[in-house]
Order: structure tokens, then sequence, then C-alpha cells
């Protein structure tokens, strides 16, 4: 009984008029990992995700919170999960420019050439946003840069139309 009303503070909890997902969210978003431990440890799932598929490891990798995904993977989380649009939390961790985030959730495993709902996959995203190391990362983790999104667009295009010619040399 004791877990189960563990895991329900855990999964139901909100902060008043600030937010309206779970307050285990906000436990990943300031990397309180003693709080987010609690609740794994109570029964909610390390998958655990809103309405909108955001999972407790993509607002990880989305707040650079690297302690709170470093044990979101130990406890089994699948980087792999897609988000309402697609997106993954490697994307996210590209998003943001993240290196460590994007080492930790390759390391971990997380696959390179999923694509969200526009095509794109996280080397796009990457190259888009001219993020020289992380595109050799991706490259060297077997990032397909032949691969294009909707559009019928690779990640060099993007990068070429933007002029980042470190990332352009790289996707050649």
């Amino acid at each position: 009984m004791k877990a189960f009303a563990m895991v329900a503070l855990c999964s139901l909890f909100t902060v008043a008029g600030i937010s309206q997902e779970p307050g285990v969210f906000t436990a990943v978003r300031t990397n309180d990992t003693t709080t987010l431990n609690l609740c794994i440890k109570s029964g909610l799932s390390v998958n655990y995700a809103t309405t909108s598929g955001t999972t407790l490891l993509m607002t990880a990798a989305g707040n650079a919170e690297v302690s709170s995904a470093r044990l979101l993977l130990q406890q089994g989380a699948n980087p792999d999960k897609q988000d309402e649009m697609g997106n993954t939390a490697l994307m996210n961790a590209v998003l943001r420019g993240n290196t460590s985030m994007v080492n930790l959730l390759l390391n971990a495993g997380a696959r390179t050439n999923i694509k969200n709902n526009m095509g794109a996959t996280a080397l796009t995203i990457a190259a888009t946003f001219g993020k020289e190391e992380i595109v050799k990362l991706l490259l060297d983790k077997g990032a397909n840069k032949k691969l294009k999104d909707n559009a019928g667009r690779t990640a060099l295009d993007y990068a070429v139309d933007e002029q980042y010619q470190p990332v352009v040399a790289l996707l050649k």
C-alpha cells in the first residue's frame, strides 16, 4: 500500500498553477535524483510519459540533466521512445546542443537513424543548427547521412543552406 501511495504521489502530483504534468517531471528537470530514484523504486515506470508521449528521459535530455538521464538509463529507460511528434531523447539533446547528453544517450544504445514525423533524424537536426561536434559523434555511431526527410532533403542540404562549412565538409 505504501508503494502504491508513493507511485500515486510521484505520478499525479502537480505544482498548482505552474504545470499540468506530473511532479516527477519537476524532479527530472531539477536533477533531483533522490526523488526520482524514490519514485522509480516505488514502482513508477522509467518510461513514464505524458499524454503527448514525452518521457522522463526526453525531459532530462531536453533540460541537460545528465544525472537524471543517467539514472533513468541505468534503470532501463528506452532511449528510442518517440513522442507524438516522433521525437526522441537523442533528438532533444541534439537540438539543445548538449554533447555530454548526446554521448550518454549514444553510449546507452540510442539509435541514430530514427525519423520523426517530419522525417528528420538526429543528424538532420544537428546539421541544421551547425552542431559540428555532435555531427561527428552521430556519424561515428553510424548515422546515415544519405537519409532524406519528408521534403526530400538530407542533412547536407540543410548544412549547405545555413552555410555551416565545417558541417558541410563532414557530410560530403
